[in-house]
């Protein structure tokens, strides 16, 4: 039996740091200061917290 892997790209950001990114932002902080806690560019903050 075939074990089942992922195929394709693989993630750039976990769903987790993008909630935590979300909480951040929910919280009032900056893309600059939610991007230096997480390690994600601010662009693909804008990206994921607007979309």
């Amino acid at each position: 039996m075939r074990l089942r892997t992922r195929l394709g790209r693989p993630v750039a950001h976990p769903a987790d740091k993008i909630e935590y990114a979300r909480l951040l932002k929910g919280q009032g902080a900056s893309y600059r200061e939610i991007s230096i806690e997480t390690g994600a560019p601010k662009t693909s903050l804008h990206r994921y917290l607007q979309g």
